[in-house]
């Protein structure tokens, strides 16, 4: 029924809005004029008392309001109201909280990289000099760190990377960890290093596969990349904290990684105030998967 028909049967109508908001009700019909509401006392009130009553209900919500989302405020004084923001007519401003700043995937440019690292490491694995030292060599070298450190940009888990290297999947399984280089093993950097340069080098991967072996049997193998850093020269301990800084606000999951293996993301959207957020979770895993042979046998270096 309409406000006009409920006043009519006695019934007090209630203003539209959530229910636990709606002031207390008035134990006297009430006479719509407008969107003003008046008490109804047998002839028209005054303005001022029309005033006084609007003023009195709007004081009803703003302290039911306050109980429900204020409790934890400060209390008010004795005899005022809690002070009111007013909400404008436009839409709030959205906020989106962005969890990744990646560099866009160019297969050109990372084959490049790849090609002159391993170009510019191959020398150096070769030498009879010990194996860390060797790898601190390699790790010192510019166009390798060029190469890791703009690996560890990109988005290897995306269907762009997976695109641009759909024709090489060796290329593409060493790329995706790569990324996590500050964070793997010594030994499984120089695996690493073996693959790519399985898939861009030829003959000379047989020198990284020697270098691999021998560097597997020293004593800190299992170190982590980020342990070395204060052996490195110091020109290159810059260059990887300083990429190490970046990725700390760009991908975390770079430096920080629970697993090289999977990823999260999430679309966070805000109000201005933060009063209410909207969020979407997701969390992306690769997978290699091989149909072989003899896997365990130890002529057989798939699972190495």
């Amino acid at each position: 029924p309409s406000h006009r028909a409920m006043l009519r049967a006695g019934l007090t109508p209630m203003a539209p809005g959530v229910a636990f908001l709606q002031p207390a009700q008035m134990t006297r019909p009430m006479q719509m004029v407008g969107s003003m509401s008046q008490l109804a006392t047998g002839a028209a009130p005054s303005s001022a008392t029309g005033a006084r009553v609007t003023a009195a209900a709007a004081a009803g919500v703003v302290a039911a309001a306050s109980a429900v989302v204020g409790g934890g405020r400060r209390r008010r004084r004795a005899g005022q109201l809690s002070k009111v923001r007013m909400m404008a007519t436009a839409p709030a401003q959205t906020h989106e909280i962005n969890y990744y700043t990646l560099d866009t995937v160019n297969a050109a440019n990372i084959l490049k990289a790849v090609k002159d690292a391993i170009h510019a490491a191959g020398p150096i694995v070769k030498e009879t000099s010990p194996p860390k030292q060797r790898l601190l060599k390699v790790l010192s070298e510019p166009k390798v760190m060029s190469m890791l450190t703009s690996i560890s940009r990109m988005p290897v888990f995306s269907h762009e990377m997976g695109h641009a290297f759909k024709d090489n999947l060796e290329l593409l399984l060493a790329l995706k960890q790569i990324k996590y280089f500050w964070s793997v093993p010594q030994s499984q950097l120089a695996i690493l290093l073996e693959q790519l340069a399985g898939e861009v080098a030829g003959p000379e991967a047989e020198a990284f596969r020697a270098f691999a072996e021998v560097l597997s049997r020293t004593k800190g193998h299992t170190e982590m990349i980020k342990h070395l850093q204060s052996e490195l020269p110091a020109a290159a301990r810059k260059v990887y904290l300083d990429n190490a800084e970046y990725l700390e606000t760009a991908d975390a999951h770079a430096v920080y990684p629970t697993s090289i293996y999977r990823q999260c993301d999430a679309l966070t959207l805000a109000t201005e105030d933060a009063s209410t957020i909207e969020a979407v979770m997701s969390t992306t895993l690769t997978t290699t998967i091989k149909i072989a042979r003899n896997v365990l046998d130890p002529s057989n270096r798939l699972l190495a």
